[in-house]
This record gives structure tokens, C-alpha cells and sequence, in this order.
């Protein structure tokens, strides 16, 4: 699917209350909302570790032996409008405050949009920054695991 070149990516971030830890599972009508337009500089990482197999001495595959919770870190300007996920959502089955989130980038190239999804995320730390052109709010996330690019999503 070939994908324009952007700058930035006109896009949104959706949330959804999680239901356990088995990927994208949620309750019947769980609370959701819209957490508002994206600014630039989202990040987001999951490290994999590996070991190498050696076949007398010499390398000869790697062996996946490990996926670390992934992190993902992005900013909005703070807006009351906006459908923040509220502290006391928590999934179904598990002892913590867990959403599953949807970043939707506009790509009318691939028939709309694109999505990436991140699975049982859970909160690690908002900051508020008060600026001359929006206040903006910075949120990091740790989450469990991710799905993307695709050309259909769940919530957007």
C-alpha cells in the first residue's frame, strides 16, 4: 500500500476502556471517547530483545526472547471539549486503570484513513505546559501491544 510522504499526519487519538489482557477485548458498551488532535511529535516504541543461535560458532538465527511493554508519548492542546478517559476506568478482569487507544492519520491515497492501535495501556504520567498559543498536555503510556498500520480501524 504505498503511503504519501507527510509532514505531519492529520490525525486523531481515540480511547476505549479495555476488558482484560487478551489484546483489543472490551466490554459490552464501554465507556470511549475522543482524546482530541494529535500535535507533532508522538512517539512510540516496543524493544524486542534477541539472542543469537550459533551453529558451530557460527551465527546462524536469532531467537526472539523477549517483547517489553511498549511506550507511547504524545501531546494535545488542553481543550474542555475534549473526552479525557476518566482515572476510575478500570478493565474488566484486571486491578488497573487500562484503555485501549487508536491513533487514525488521514490518508486519502489508502482509501481514507490509517490506523494503529495500542492494546492495555495504562497511564504513566500527564504534564500540563502552560503556552501564549494553547496550553498543552503531554501524556506517556506504557501498553502491552500494538497493532499498525491498517487500513480499518475500531473506533475511527
Amino acid at each position: 500500500m504505498p503511503n504519501e510522504v507527510r509532514n505531519l499526519a492529520e490525525g486523531t487519538l481515540r480511547w476505549v476502556q479495555a476488558s482484560g489482557t487478551g489484546g483489543w477485548a472490551t466490554a459490552s458498551a464501554p465507556a470511549s471517547g475522543l482524546f482530541g488532535y494529535i500535535q507533532g511529535g508522538m512517539n512510540f516504541q516496543q524493544p524486542r530483545q534477541y539472542e543469537t543461535v550459533y551453529n558451530r560458532g557460527t551465527a546462524g538465527h536469532f531467537k526472539l526472547v523477549r517483547v517489553e511493554n511498549g511506550k507511547l508519548s504524545f501531546d494535545l492542546l488542553w481543550g474542555v471539549t475534549a473526552d479525557y478517559p476518566p482515572t476510575a476506568v478500570t478493565a474488566s478482569g484486571v486491578s488497573t486503570n487500562q484503555i485501549h487507544l487508536e491513533w487514525r492519520n488521514t490518508a486519502p491515497e489508502a482509501g481514507g484513513a490509517l490506523y494503529w492501535q495500542f492494546y492495555n495501556c495504562v497511564q504513566a504520567t500527564p504534564k500540563v505546559t502552560e503556552n501564549e498559543r494553547g496550553d498543552q498536555v503531554s501524556f506517556e503510556f506504557l501498553y502491552l501491544a500494538h497493532n499498525g498500520t491498517t487500513a480499518s480501524g475500531y473506533l475511527g
